[in-house]
């Protein structure tokens, strides 16, 4: 297995964020449980916009940020521009993102301003050191354009949210209360995560699998096509435009889907591994909630769905946030953490190095925290639809077991870490 050189290798920071991340999981689940009556009846209340900046800053922006701190510099191979930066900046994007979310649940309209100018101070400096590094990139692929593709998404979201806390203030625009978070969401789903996933699984799938020799014929159609899905679907929601854009957009999205699984079916076949390991199937998998999001947006935009346009958009917000993107990233921080681990240790002459980063995590924790999350979540999505509390309370407490159970494969990752020094030292 190949180890980062140290020039490269941030591993042991973007470990302690990705577990930091899990702590907001856990705090995620818990007020999606005692507020689930709320998700059915009020999706706009300051509780459900309290939830939904926990899930996609606290954890899922955390942990993608967090994951391009130790894959930029591998991927350019080129030591990563303004580092020292990078991580005082990343001290103020967890702490304001924790004071951004906590605000909107307290109406705390002075904490809400003070933790949006804490966190864009933050994801200010990790956007201008990435970018600094990717402008100086010597060789640009799907990869590294999708990527810059998503951080260019993840700036204009931050604008915009700036201007929505704003006019949450001042009311300068009163269409923005009910439209703007519609277009907020779906650039944050689509252009910032789903570029970003697509992007880096050309690199990741083909790393974990051993794939070689593989032709990926549809990749910019893939990545390309997701992010112009994005800002077109946006654009389109913010507006209320016909719904004839909305289905183009949905079919431009579908598009854009079936390209990537044509290209993970090559790269699959090309593969030296005979099987298939579990998180990589249940990466792919988790495509699954992008087609639904696809057909869900046609049956909207044709009249087909019964319930209020909000609710709609509320189980669409849901199957792609909490279904595609949380599954996803759930089961490549199996992959990665692991893989963390070992290269930090890989580092240090001084460790014992196991023979594969496999060896670090329990199988057996590893298939239950994956399982618990994709039933946690596609119960939190079923039980929106069906007005079902109990069952939003269910997915909820399966989802904090899933993080439960990837930070006690962390603790035995680490312990193994430990046992092994213990050893040595005897010896």
């Amino acid at each position: 297995m190949h180890v980062p050189s140290q020039n490269y290798n941030h591993a042991r920071n973007v470990l302690i964020l990705l577990l930091i991340a899990q702590g907001f999981l856990l705090a995620w689940a818990g007020l999606q449980a005692s507020i689930a009556p709320q998700l059915i009846g009020f999706p706009y209340s300051p509780n459900i916009l309290s939830l939904t900046h926990l899930i996609t800053l606290g954890w899922a922006s955390l942990i993608c940020l967090a994951a391009l701190y130790q894959l930029l510099p591998v991927l350019l191979q080129q030591p990563l521009l303004w580092r020292s930066m990078v991580d005082w900046s990343f001290g103020g994007f967890v702490l304001g993102s924790g004071i951004f979310s906590w605000a909107f649940s307290q109406t705390a309209t002075h904490w809400l301003i003070s933790g949006a100018g804490l966190m864009s101070i933050g994801l200010v400096g990790i956007l201008a050191s990435y970018g600094r590094t990717l402008w100086q990139a010597r060789q640009w692929d799907v990869t590294t354009i999708g990527i810059s593709l998503a951080l260019t998404a993840l700036t204009i979201q931050l604008l915009i949210g700036i201007m929505l806390v704003i006019n949450r203030s001042v009311l300068l625009w009163p269409s923005l209360v009910a439209y703007g978070p519609l277009g907020h969401a779906t650039l944050g789903v689509l252009g910032w995560f789903s570029t970003l996933t697509l992007a880096l699984s050309y690199r990741l799938l083909a790393m974990f699998s051993l794939a070689h020799g593989y032709v990926c014929r549809w990749r910019w159609i893939a990545v390309v096509g997701m992010n112009v899905a994005a800002y077109a679907t946006s654009v389109a929601l913010w507006l209320q435009a016909s719904n004839i854009i909305i289905l183009s957009c949905a079919s431009l999205m579908l598009l854009s889907l079936g390209a990537w699984l044509a290209d993970v079916r090559s790269i699959l076949r090309h593969r030296i591994r005979r099987q298939i390991e579990g998180p990589i199937k249940l990466f792919i998998a988790a495509g699954v909630w992008l087609l639904f999001c696809s057909g869900w947006a046609f049956s909207a935009a044709l009249g087909w769905l019964p319930g209020s346009g909000v609710k709609q958009f509320q189980v669409l917000f849901l199957a792609g946030m909490q279904g595609w993107i949380g599954l996803a990233i759930m089961t490549m921080l199996h992959k990665i953490i692991p893989f963390l681990i070992w290269i930090d240790r890989a580092n240090r002459p001084t460790q014992h190095v196991p023979t594969t980063a496999r060896e670090l995590f329990m199988p057996h924790l590893t298939t239950t925290s994956i399982a618990s999350y994709g039933l946690g979540s596609g119960l939190v999505i079923i039980a929106v639809m069906i007005n079902s509390v109990w069952g939003l309370r269910l997915g909820s407490g399966l989802i904090a077991a899933s993080g439960l159970a990837l930070l006690l494969n962390c603790w035995h990752g680490l312990r193994t870490e430990h046992r092994a020094k213990n050893i040595e030292h005897r010896a």
